[in-house]
């Protein structure tokens, strides 16, 4: 069985200095007050580090995960990647960029890739919350740091 891969990509430009921005992606102990998707995240940001998440979907359900950090860009990018089972079976990469624009102003890509050979599989079931949360948590995080440009 060959392995499908989706990638979803949310960009905003947002009215808030890069450091501002940075600073509210990697509070992991912050993102219970704002972030209405990643409703709990404990762990550090240090490549290798291992993460604690825990989701809060559209569906109701509030599923754990744990990652590992696999990218860090002090400032600018800071990315994990989860697995469910063992590798190649269905691997959830998150990553972050922050890119300032101004002073005063930045953008900020979230991409998620989702692959492995359960893809197909599982993605009807997922898709939907992750589009929603991922959209959901974009906009909070902009609402949050000041707002959209």
């Amino acid at each position: 069985m060959a392995a499908t891969t989706r990638h979803l990509r949310f960009d905003r430009s947002l009215a808030a200095p890069a450091a501002d921005v940075w600073g509210r992606l990697v509070d992991l102990g912050g993102y219970g007050s704002w972030n209405p998707w990643i409703v709990e995240a404990r762990g550090d940001i240090v490549v290798g580090a291992k993460l604690r998440l825990r989701y809060a979907m559209a569906s109701g359900s509030r599923p754990r995960a744990r990652g590992i950090v696999t990218e860090v860009v002090d400032g600018r990018v800071v990315a994990w990647r989860q697995r469910a089972g063992m590798k190649g079976l269905f691997d959830v990469t998150h990553r972050f960029e922050v890119v300032p624009s101004s002073r005063r102003s930045c953008r900020v890509s979230y991409g998620i890739d989702v692959g492995g050979i359960a893809t197909s599989a599982v993605w009807g079931f997922v898709s939907g919350d992750v589009e929603t949360g991922a959209e959901a948590l974009m906009d909070a995080l902009a609402e949050t740091v000041g707002g959209r440009r």
